[in-house]
C-alpha cells in the first residue's frame, strides 16, 4: 500500500505533549537542523574568519557590530581590554582606553550613531568614535553639578551603571552608582538630555546627564523597588521597556518640559538576566527565570508551554547565562545559554534553541566550534544588522531636528538605512575566534544532524491503517534536495517498530540514501506503531520535505 506525507518541515520540534497525540509532520528530538518553509534543513556550519584568534591573554566575553560611513565593524571586549577588527592588516587592533578597565563580569553595548558604545557596570561607560583609536569616557557622562549655574564637567564622572542603552535619541541608563555621593541606586533609571548635534568628539555636542541643571532634559526616576533591581532595558516602539527579574514597565516620553518622562506598570514578567531580551516585529522576546514569552507592552505570550517547555528546561539551562539575538535574515530568535550538563572533555556544554517567528516553530542548535578536544563554546552571538536604535548621525541632520521616530518621513530607502545585504551576518565569538553563522557545507563530525519521532500512527496519513493491523515496511522514497556534488546530502534512514504506544521502538533498521544514485530505500521489518528517525551523514546542502511509504498491511491483533 502506498501512502504519501504531508510537508515534514512544517511544525517542528514538540515535547510536552505524548509522542502519538503528535501531529505528523512534528519530531519529538531533533539537532543542528531548522525548519522554514515546510522544509527540514540541515543548519550550515559556521565558517573561521582567519586570523580573527582573541589577543592573548585577553580571551573574548562580548561582541558586537555596527556601520559608520565606511562599512560595517565589530569590537569584542574582554575582560578588561576592548578590541577592534581590522579587516585590511587581519588583526584585532587595541583600542582600549588609556588605561585597561577593571575586571567585570559582562559587557553590554549598542551603535551610537556611527560610534559604538560599551559598557561594564564598573567603570564610566566608553565611546568609540568613527576613525578614533581609541576608547574614551563618554563626555558628559554623570555630570551632577553641585552649582546648576556654574556647571563642573569633571563632578562625578566616574559614576556607574548597570546598563546604558539608547531611547529616541535620550541615552538611559539604569542601576545606578553615584560615586559623589557614594551611593548605589539599584532600582534608578537615569535618562540624559536629547542628543541633537553631530556626533563629535567635544562634549558640548553629547547629551547632557546633569538633572540638577533645570535647563536640561535631564532626569532619573525609581521604578519597581519592590520587584528587586533593574536588570536591562530596551525600546518597544515609541515606549521604553525596563525589566527586572519580575516585571516590566513602560517609560514614555511625554515631550512635557516637567516630567520629561512618564512611567506605568506593564506585564507582571521578568527577564533572568542581562541580554535575556531581544526586539523583533515590534514585540519583545524574553527568557524569564522559569518561562519564555513575548510581549507587546501589554499582552504576553508564553512560547513554550505546551510545546517545548519540558524540552528546553531538561537541558538544565543556567540562569544567569541567557543571551537572546534576532537573527532578522532567517527570521528567527536566538537563545544562547550554558547548562549544568558536561561534555566528554569537562566543559559545560552550551546550545543555541531557535525559535522561528514567520513558521512559529523550534528546533536545537549546538553552540560550539571545533572537534575532540579542541571543541570550543560560544561566548556570544552578534548580528549585524541595523535598526531604529543605530541610527546615522547624518539622519539626525536638521532643519528641523528629527528624532528616531522620525525617520519613517525623511526618505531612506531600505538599503541605505540597513546596509547592504552582503553586510549583514550572524558572528558566532569563542575562544578561537570569530565564526560566520551558516555559512559551511562541511559537516561537524562530533555533531549529529537530525530529526526523530516514534509512536507514529500511520492511520493519521491513511484510514486503512489502522493500528490493530501489523505493518511492514518496504520501500521509503524520500524527497530530499542537495546539491550536485556526488556523495553530498547522504542520508541514514533508520525504521524502527513499537508494539504499544508505550512501549520501546524495537527492531531498528538503517539504510543509508543517496538521494545522488537512487529513488528509494529499501526496507524489510514489522510492528505496529512506526519509529522513524533521519540523520544527515554526508556534506552539502540538505533540504527535506516528505516521503512516500510502501507498506505492506499483513494481520490483525
Amino acid at each position: 500500500m502506498f501512502i504519501q506525507s504531508p510537508p515534514l518541515g512544517k511544525i517542528g520540534l514538540i515535547t510536552d505533549p505524548p509522542e502519538h497525540t503528535l501531529p505528523v509532520g512534528a519530531w519529538s528530538s531533533v539537532a543542528n537542523v531548522k525548519f522554514n518553509d515546510g522544509y527540514v534543513a540541515r543548519a550550515k556550519e559556521p565558517l573561521f574568519v582567519p586570523g580573527s584568534e582573541p589577543v592573548v591573554p585577553d580571551d573574548a566575553i562580548w561582541l558586537d557590530q555596527w556601520i559608520d560611513s565606511t562599512g560595517p565593524q565589530v569590537v569584542y571586549g574582554s575582560v578588561d581590554k576592548l578590541y577592534k577588527w581590522d579587516p585590511d592588516l587581519v588583526q584585532w587592533d587595541d583600542v582600549t582606553r588609556v588605561a585597561p578597565y577593571n575586571p567585570g563580569a559582562y559587557w553590554q553595548s549598542f551603535g551610537w550613531g556611527t560610534s559604538v558604545v560599551f559598557n561594564n557596570g564598573v567603570n564610566p561607560p566608553q565611546i568609540l568614535y568613527e576613525g578614533a583609536f581609541q576608547f574614551v569616557d563618554l563626555p558628559n557622562w554623570g555630570m551632577i553639578s553641585p552649582d546648576p549655574a556654574n556647571p563642573d564637567p569633571t563632578f562625578d564622572t566616574q559614576a556607574l551603571c548597570a546598563v546604558l542603552r539608547p531611547y529616541r535619541n535620550f541615552l538611559v541608563a539604569i542601576d545606578i552608582t553615584e560615586q559623589a555621593s557614594n551611593s548605589e541606586h539599584s532600582s534608578r533609571v537615569w535618562w540624559s538630555s536629547p542628543a541633537t548635534e553631530t556626533n563629535s568628539e567635544l562634549p558640548g555636542d553629547n547629551p547632557s546627564w546633569d538633572y540638577a541643571d533645570l535647563g536640561t532634559l535631564s532626569g532619573f526616576n525609581t521604578v519597581a523597588a519592590e520587584d528587586g533591581k533593574l536588570i536591562d532595558l530596551l525600546q518597544l516602539g515609541g515606549v521604553m521597556m525596563l525589566y527586572t527579574n519580575f516585571s516590566a514597565t513602560q517609560m514614555q516620553f511625554t515631550g512635557d518640559s516637567v516630567t520629561v518622562m512618564g512611567f506605568s506598570r506593564a506585564i507582571d514578567y521578568g527577564i533572568a538576566n542581562i541580554h535575556a531580551v531581544a526586539l523583533h516585529d515590534n514585540v519583545h522576546t524574553c527568557v524569564g527565570i522559569d518561562t519564555v514569552f513575548e510581549h507587546d507592552g501589554s499582552t504576553v505570550i508564553q512560547l513554550l508551554d505546551g510545546r517545548v517547555q519540558k524540552g528546553f528546561y531538561e537541558f538544565n539551562p543556567v540562569v544567569g547565562t541567557f543571551q537572546v539575538e534576532h537573527y532578522l535574515l532567517e527570521k528567527e530568535m536566538h537563545f544562547l545559554f550554558e547548562t549544568t550538563k558536561v561534555d566528554a572533555y569537562g566543559q559545560n556544554q552550551k546550545y543555541i534553541f531557535v525559535y522561528n517567528y514567520k513558521d512559529n516553530n523550534f528546533t536545537i542548535l549546538d553552540a560550539y566550534t571545533g572537534r575532540g578536544a579542541d571543541r570550543q563554546y560560544i561566548e556570544a552571538l552578534s548580528y549585524g544588522t541595523r535598526n531604529t536604535g543605530n541610527t546615522t548621525w547624518d539622519d539626525l541632520d536638521g532643519p528641523p531636528e528629527e528624532t528616531w521616530d522620525d525617520l519613517s518621513i525623511t526618505g531612506q530607502t531600505w538599503l541605505q538605512f540597513f546596509g547592504n545585504p552582503n553586510a549583514r551576518r550572524m558572528f558566532w565569538l569563542n575562544g578561537a575566534g570569530l565564526h560566520q553563522a551558516d555559512a559551511d557545507d562541511e559537516l561537524n563530525l562530533d555533531k549529529q544532524y537530525y530529526i526523530r519521532r516514534d509512536h507514529i500512527d500511520l492511520s493519521e496519513l491513511s484510514p486503512e491503517v489502522t493500528s490493530n493491523l501489523w505493518k511492514t515496511m518496504r520501500e521509503i522514497y524520500p524527497h530530499i534536495d542537495t546539491d550536485i556534488t556526488a556523495g553530498n546530502g547522504l542520508t541514514r534512514i533508520t525504521v524502527s517498530w513499537a508494539l504499544t504506544l508505550m512501549a520501546p521502538p524495537l527492531n531498528p533498521q538503517e539504510v543509508i540514501y543517496d538521494p545522488h544514485n537512487t529513488y528509494k530505500a529499501d526496507f524489510r521489518n514489522t510492528g505496529r506503531y512506526l519509529g522513524l528517525r533521519l540523520d544527515v551523514v554526508g556534506p552539502g546542502t540538505w533540504r527535506f520535505t516528505s516521503m512516500d511509504f510502501d507498506v505492506d498491511l499483513n494481520y490483525g491483533r
